[in-house]
Parts: C-alpha cells; sequence; structure tokens
C-alpha cells in the first residue's frame, strides 16, 4: 500500500488492481505475463512489477506518467521487489538451482549485484530506508532449511546467521 487510498496487488494474466481509498479497480495493465511482486514510490508517482511466463525469464515494468512500459528483462524467475524512490529499487530471484539473481536499480539502470551468487532461493525482501534490507527463502541445497540475508550500504549483502534452525522462510 502506497498510502491509505492507494494500493496496488499484482497477479496472473498481467492482472493490475489499483485502490483508491473506496474499493479495487482494474487497471490498465497492457502485457500478459504473471506478475509476482509489486511495488510504488512513496507518493505513487512510480511503480515497478515483474513477471513472466512458466519459460524464458521474467519482464520488468516500469509505470510512470499514468502508464506501464515494458523495461528490461532477465534469465530467471523473479519473485521479490522493493522500491526504494524514484531512482532506485531491488529485485530479486532465481535462476537455476543455485544461481541467485539481485539487480539494484540506480541512476536509470538496472545493474547485477553479485554479492549472493551461488546463493540462497530468496523468496521476499523488505527495506527499512535506502541503507538497510532484509531478505529470506532457502537454501536450495539444503532444500528445507530457512536463510536470513542482512543489506547495509557499503558492507552489500552478508548471510546472518543466528544458530536459528527454520524450514524455509517465505516473508520478510
Amino acid at each position: 500500500m502506497v498510502s491509505p487510498d492507494d494500493g496496488w496487488i499484482a497477479g496472473d494474466d498481467g492482472t493490475v488492481l489499483n485502490y483508491d481509498g473506496e474499493e479495487w479497480r482494474e487497471h490498465d495493465f497492457p502485457f500478459g505475463q504473471d506478475l509476482r511482486a509489486i511495488d510504488f514510490t512513496a507518493d505513487g508517482a512510480i511503480g515497478w512489477t515483474c513477471g513472466g511466463y512458466s519459460t524464458g525469464g521474467d519482464n520488468l515494468f516500469k509505470y510512470e506518467e499514468g502508464s506501464w512500459t515494458a523495461y528490461t528483462r532477465v534469465n530467471g524467475q523473479l519473485h521479490s521487489l522493493a522500491v526504494l524512490g524514484e531512482d532506485e529499487a531491488w529485485v530479486m530471484g532465481q535462476a537455476g538451482l543455485i544461481e541467485t539473481i539481485v539487480y539494484h536499480y540506480e541512476n536509470g539502470a538496472w545493474e547485477t549485484d553479485t554479492s549472493m551468487d551461488p546463493g540462497p532461493e530468496l523468496l521476499s525482501m523488505s527495506f527499512v530506508d535506502r541503507t538497510e534490507g532484509w531478505a529470506v527463502g532457502m537454501d536450495p541445497l539444503e532444500g528445507t532449511t530457512g536463510v536470513i540475508w542482512h543489506y547495509r550500504e557499503g558492507a552489500g549483502w552478508s548471510e546472518y546467521t543466528s544458530g536459528l534452525k527454520t524450514g524455509p522462510l517465505y516473508s520478510v
């Protein structure tokens, strides 16, 4: 939710819904991909969503000035997206069994972040602010072991080790 009267939902077959404070309405999304994540700037002016089909990789789509544009395609399946401002966002997912994919949008371009490669299957992320974030998922080699990763600006991503033994972690 961007605010009490502005929220977004993404789903199968390019379903995008927008909440206006009273009800959810279908929002025109001109692409048919299954969407897995959606997020917007605090003022709702710029947003990103990601998704694709079961094969062939996923796309990133940008919302700006009332319309959606296909922005870039990645080789893999994207699971989570965090928009930190009009000029900064993160997206992460999985390509293959042990290849974590993490992209950072800054200064108008998506760049690959390789600090977790090879790494866990990350399913969800959340940022406190531009300098600190968390991601959770599972270790694909262990199958049932949950993982937690921590981001600090300047230090990058690192695995958080606490000795906790959990199953896969799906949301943060």
